[in-house]
């Protein structure tokens, strides 16, 4: 079975139908225009446009975000509140030092109708952090050992389904994630598959 079909699985053993069943993480480190990848997502997926540092950011945001409204995708820009309100965008995903931070100024973009508020989870204070104020889906990772951080710890599937089931909070799995470690995710509560490298390429 593909990571994309156990991704669908995933979603239809645990998720939220507006949510989606895979997430591509943008990186400028991996990849400096990523909307080739992006245009081969299966439709439904969603994107959580990254690329901080990048001068151009503005206009690369709104390039990705057309190709995800030609593909059915859902368009996610990282911790920019303001990039997010101008492009319309479908979601907000909060990093973790965000997520845990006392900052209402983000919170303010769950009062919206139709947006959906994802935040990173990476540790057990954040997982405390986050599991009561009103995310749709949380990030947990590494689940699996990753190239983006070789050195981390990582949870394993048994590390994860605790993390998730304290969270009460839907759960995308992330980190080190390809065709042949998803099929570990088959019986845990994840929701679907999140990652940078991995998901197409």
């Amino acid at each position: 079975m593909s990571l994309t079909n156990i991704a669908r699985l995933l979603k239809l053993q645990n998720g939220q139908q507006y949510l989606p069943d895979l997430i591509y993480l943008t990186d400028e480190n991996h990849l400096i225009d990523p909307t080739q990848i992006i245009s081969k997502l299966p439709r439904k997926a969603g994107i959580i446009f990254r690329h901080y540092g990048l001068p151009n950011r503005l206009e690369l945001a709104q390039k990705i975000k057309y190709v995800c409204r030609d593909r059915d995708l859902t368009f996610i820009v990282s911790r920019d509140i303001k990039l997010a309100s101008k492009l319309n965008a479908d979601g907000l995903h909060l990093p973790e030092y965000l997520a845990i931070a006392p900052n209402f100024r983000f919170r303010a973009w769950k009062n919206r109708p139709n947006k959906i508020l994802t935040a990173a989870a990476h540790s057990r204070h954040a997982i405390m952090r986050i599991k009561n104020l009103g995310f749709d889906a949380s990030l947990v990772s590494p689940v699996f050992k990753t190239k983006s951080h070789e050195d981390a710890r990582y949870l394993g599937t048994l590390g994860f389904q605790n993390i998730v089931s304290r969270l009460d909070t839907p759960s995308f799995a992330l980190g080190g994630i390809n065709d042949e470690t998803a099929r570990l995710l088959t019986n845990t509560n994840a929701i679907g598959i999140a990652g940078i490298r991995g998901i197409i390429d």
